[in-house]
């Protein structure tokens, strides 16, 4: 993996700017970079303490439940969140967040009940009893989701990368502190649930604090208003309508087949899913997320503009540099190194991993820039786009999983390649930047 210094290599990635605007941009993925890559160290680290602590069994557990809490968390807030990020003037930018903390909490509230109605029967269809014994805490993890996502879009809006590089810091802290507390307490595998949610709770209250300072300085009164948060929702309606299934497509696409796995592999093997995945994330999270938040930023600018194309073309170019090497050496040196790091008993992971190399790879690429159709106003394509990929990577898991489950591990993961590579496809289509275009950039 490059290091923060390294990140010098983002300098053309604002085609056509100023100087000052490209070193603007670096300057804020290196701030997301240096908090998000400790933060990632720190979970590394701990990484070979919870597989001694946490059995592959605890893991699939945990897995079952972050997995369902994902999906149902995903469009919990009606994407009034992602709004936050893109509105121009303070006041909407305000009402959106209370249209989206309401959205969350009432999708929070509708999930309980269900919860209390359904019959215990048809919750263990859906997961073995060591995961379903804790559902009832998917509601609160519902609002912290939500809450974390809307006060982050603010913090994305406003440029605050210090905040969100330092939140991320303490998140973290606390996740592994929890975890590894309570493994060693034998408090398994709640531990390792509670930890995920302690560190939400830790996230929200630090990156909720300056949401409700700038609430409160405006006219609240204006800000609550029950006809103008009704207008700002029809204003904004592409969110709800279009992207709140697109990104509960894209979440089921990931999460879904690592339910059905946990429900019907023979092994542990959703537990083994779980730590091949949270390592190959760290690329993702430590520099892809930082610079997806970024872009995010700044591309309504571009568009507007109409350098929108060339800027996701070189920012996809200078993922593609960076990205490239680390991950091939991952992949790689996974099934020689990861049973000596984390036991034996988990080389399986070493083995998913090298298979999913080619997935993140594209994924690396085409996530921090896929905010690109939405502000493009692509919205419908996006969605579409989502639910071709849920049957993409659902579809062959419950083929394999009735057929030969042995294999179904690697299916899931040369779904996910293909994908993002459909994917990466649309984005540049989107902004009328060509594949020959991007690949000369690729070789400049």
């Amino acid at each position: 993996m490059k290091t923060v210094d390294e990140v010098a290599d983002f300098e053309p990635i604002v085609s056509g700017g100023c100087k000052a605007s490209k070193d603007g941009f670096v300057r804020s993925v290196m701030l997301l970079c240096s908090g998000t890559a400790l933060a990632h160290i720190l979970q590394a680290a701990s990484l070979p303490i919870l597989t001694r602590i946490y059995s592959p069994a605890n893991f699939q557990t945990a897995a079952v439940f972050q997995s369902l809490l994902f999906i149902l968390a995903i469009a919990a807030c009606l994407r009034f969140d992602t709004a936050v990020s893109l509105a121009k003037d303070t006041t909407t930018v305000l009402r959106l967040v209370v249209l989206s903390l309401l959205s969350c909490i009432m999708t929070s509230a509708v999930t309980a009940t269900l919860l209390l109605v359904i019959p215990n029967n048809i919750l263990l269809w859906i997961g073995d009893p060591s995961s379903v014994q804790y559902f009832w805490l998917l509601p609160i993890g519902i609002v912290l989701i939500g809450f974390m996502s809307t006060f982050q879009s603010w913090h994305i809006r406003e440029k605050s990368f210090k905040t969100l590089s330092l939140g991320k810091i303490a998140q973290t802290t606390s996740l592994v502190t929890t975890q590894i507390g309570m493994g060693v307490a034998s408090i398994a595998p709640f531990g390792l649930i509670f930890g995920n949610l302690f560190q939400l709770f830790f996230g929200t209250a630090i990156l909720g604090r300056r949401v409700l300072a700038s609430m409160m300085s405006e006219d609240v009164a204006t800000v609550f208003d029950r006809r103008q948060l009704w207008n700002t929702a029809i204003q904004n309606y592409r969110f709800p309508l279009y992207s709140t299934w697109e990104s509960l497509a894209n979440v089921a696409s990931i999460q879904l087949p690592l339910v059905i796995i946990g429900r019907f592999a023979v092994s542990p093997e959703a537990g083994y899913l779980l730590l091949a995945m949270t390592l190959m994330q760290a690329p993702l999270a430590i520099l892809g997320t930082a610079i997806g938040q970024v872009f995010l930023s700044r591309a309504a600018e571009h568009y507007h503009s109409g350098t929108l194309g060339n800027f996701t073309a070189d920012t996809i170019r200078s993922l593609a540099l960076v990205g490239l090497f680390p991950l091939l050496g991952i992949g790689i040196l996974s099934p020689i190194v990861i049973g000596y790091v984390f036991g034996s008993e988990w080389s399986r992971s070493g083995w998913l991993i090298l298979w999913m190399t080619p997935w993140f790879f594209m994924q690396f690429i085409a996530s921090p820039t896929s905010m690109v159709l939405h502000v493009t106003g692509h919205q419908r394509d996006a969605l579409i786009l989502q639910f071709l990929g849920l049957f993409i990577r659902v579809a062959p898991v419950l083929f394999v999983c009735i057929f030969n489950r042995a294999i179904v591990s690697e299916v899931y993961a040369i779904s996910g390649f293909i994908f993002y590579t459909i994917y990466l496809f649309k984005i540049l289509d989107s902004t009328g930047c060509v594949l020959g275009d991007a690949t000369r950039r690729f070789s400049e």
